[in-house]
């Protein structure tokens, strides 16, 4: 028989007070990432148009290297509001500065765990993806099959990063959180499923409203000139990125509460 872990209504309470008393932390985070995200973005736009007009191996050799730097800025991306959570006394420059300081080694970990939980293949069906139309239904099997086996394997290591971030090395955070998570995989899935859908359920019905609020001048028929309109819509998407980056932040909250309601919770002998 195992110890009850945390409900999901007790968790999201938790995760909001952890975010409340870090707000400015959070928010400012917010904002530098979601400057960054933006820009990374418009750079690998940028790529793209001039690769699709003007092909060649040094633009494709620059985009896959861009390809490289969005990825671990996203991954430093996650890193700083895990820091952000685990230390009370944290700050936006000890975040970051932290954050880069353990970037080798966790992601180190997060290697070591794709591969262990089976990531890879999913990706693996990523690239079959590239090969052509007649790859398509391979793709899309291999993905599949990528996404169940991650799904069963995943779950164990919820409590590595946080280990790691204590002093443990890589091998032993997983090792560890293999161990203390026994018994707790269909409360961990089911957990984060309830959060990953009641956060995007939030983004969409927000979204919504301000794209609502947005078309009302339309609709009442109220003249507005076209750069009103664009800078309507710029703002609006201003804003959904920086939810975007405020909801990511929340979401880690919520993981390391989950992460230390199953270690308080072990299982009973």
């Amino acid at each position: 028989m195992f110890s009850q872990i945390a409900t999901v209504g007790q968790l999201f309470t938790q995760s909001f007070r952890t975010v409340r008393v870090r707000k400015n932390v959070f928010l400012y985070g917010a904002l530098i990432f979601s400057l960054m995200n933006v820009l990374m973005q418009s750079l690998l736009n940028a790529a793209d148009y001039l690769f699709s007009h003007q092909p060649s191996v040094t633009l494709m050799l620059a985009t896959f290297l861009l390809l490289i730097v969005i990825v671990a800025m996203m991954f430093l991306n996650v890193l700083y509001y895990l820091i952000t959570v685990l230390e009370k006394e944290s700050t936006v420059r000890h975040s970051l500065r932290h954050a880069f300081s353990v970037f080798p080694r966790m992601y180190g970990l997060a290697f070591c765990v794709c591969m262990r939980s089976f990531v890879w293949i999913c990706f693996l069906g990523f690239l079959i993806s590239f090969a052509g139309k007649n790859y398509e239904l391979l793709a899309y099997i291999v993905t599949a099959v990528g996404l169940i086996m991650t799904a069963l394997r995943l779950p164990v290591f919820l409590l590595a990063p946080i280990l790691l971030l204590s002093g443990e090395s890589v091998r032993t955070s997983m090792e560890m959180s293999i161990a203390r998570t026994r018994g707790h995989w269909q409360d961990i899935i089911s957990h984060t499923t309830i959060m990953i859908v009641a956060l995007f359920s939030a983004f969409f019905l927000i979204g919504l409203v301000f794209f609502a609020l947005l078309s009302l001048p339309s609709i009442l028929g109220i003249p507005f000139s076209e750069m009103v309109t664009l800078l309507g819509i710029f703002l609006l998407l201003a804003f959904l990125i920086y939810l975007n980056q405020l909801l990511l932040g929340y979401a880690t909250a919520f993981m390391v509460a989950l992460a230390d309601s199953v270690i308080a919770h072990p299982k009973k002998t």
